[in-house]
């Protein structure tokens, strides 16, 4: 799955919110807490709504950054069921920083639409999050 986003901020400042774990569990709508396991390994906090019911887990996640091609991936394994890979590059453009986000998931239950879904929405709310950000 693709996805594109457009940010009215610069490059840096929004490539700092994709490497900096505390400051994307900041923007993000369902990560409440993310601690520091070493600089690339990391414990996300989660809790999805799913309907009336709120369900919450913690997973791994793997972060690797290239600084000189603003470029970012996480790696997450979540529940042993589904392995998570997004690749993030960002340029700046007529003012605005675009971020190509590439999600790949494998996962041995029938979620893969479900995810997309709540990726796309979650991720859309990312970004709007940062560039609401003074």
């Amino acid at each position: 799955m693709k996805l594109i986003h457009k940010i009215n901020k610069p490059l840096n400042f929004v490539f700092s919110y994709l490497t900096n774990m505390q400051k994307f569990a900041s923007v993000h709508p369902v990560i409440t807490k993310i601690t520091s396991l070493s600089s690339e390994e990391h414990l996300a906090y989660e809790t999805l709504q799913m309907g009336l019911i709120p369900i919450s887990f913690r997973y791994r996640i793997f972060i690797s950054k290239n600084i000189i091609d603003k470029t970012v991936k996480m790696k997450a394994n979540v529940m042993r069921l589904t392995t998570i890979e997004i690749d993030f590059k960002l340029q700046f453009e007529n003012g605005f920083t675009e971020v190509e986000e590439t999600v790949h998931f494998k996962t041995i239950l029938p979620v893969k639409g479900k995810m997309e879904n709540i990726f796309r929405k979650h991720h859309a709310r990312i970004f709007q999050n940062i560039g609401e950000i003074d």
